[in-house]
């Protein structure tokens, strides 16, 4: 999660809806710069899904899932692909439903917070 990425989103006044799908196989290794991009993140109509696989640590990712407070709204949704497929009838759709469960309320809050849709800047008044 890098600030590379969130000005591509919003570049050229872009305010569309997008999600980012991160696969992941390991810890986060420089903890205080993840928080803070997670953190501006949600200034943008951005979703983060942050994918497991393998054994982990995921103790740090669990965090960021839940204890990052200040956001404009919850945009990080971390998933343990083996936690959420093992012993699962339909493997594939137990995944799925577990990655994407809290993209509705993500873009809810996203649309009631104004950052979907055209640039206002960017529009030229019709009216003129």
């Amino acid at each position: 999660i890098n600030a590379e990425y969130m000005g591509l989103v919003t570049a050229q006044g872009s305010r569309d809806y997008h999600i980012l799908l991160i696969i992941a196989d390991g810890q986060v290794t420089n903890e205080l710069p993840t928080i803070e991009a997670i953190h501006r993140a949600s200034n943008y109509p951005l979703s983060i899904i942050v994918v497991g696989v393998g054994d982990g640590p995921w103790d740090q990712m669990l965090e960021f899932d839940d204890k990052i407070h200040d956001r404009k709204f919850d945009n990080f949704q971390f998933v343990d692909y083996d936690s959420a497929t093992k012993n699962a009838p339909n493997p594939d759709t137990a995944f799925a439903l577990k990655a994407l469960m809290e993209i509705p309320h993500q873009y809810n809050a996203i649309k009631k917070l104004g950052l979907l849709g055209i640039d206002p800047s960017l529009t030229k008044n019709k009216n003129n």
